[in-house]
């Protein structure tokens, strides 16, 4: 099989580039309009202010109930079967 020439393989590679280069483009205008989109909807429900403070004391009262700290525990032993 003889060696293809450098118009051979211009010929056949270059659509190959340009289509390569034409899809990268479509897709990263396609991509950012729907992340502006995205960020757009996600700034109209976000419009409290975030606090971790706040943050905090919500999880602390999920996690340790009405208490909210973690040290506020009761210990109680475990019975133990008999040993025989």
């Amino acid at each position: 099989m003889p060696q293809p020439s450098f118009l051979q393989l211009a010929a056949r590679g270059a659509p190959l580039l340009l289509f390569c280069a034409g899809g990268s483009y479509l897709l990263s205008r396609f991509t950012s309009g729907t992340v502006a989109a995205r960020d757009l909807r996600q700034k109209s429900q976000s419009a409290k202010a975030f606090a971790i403070e706040e943050e905090h004391r919500k999880i602390a009262k999920k996690l340790y109930g009405a208490s909210e700290t973690p040290g506020a525990f009761d210990f109680k032993p475990i019975p133990r079967p008999p040993e025989d």
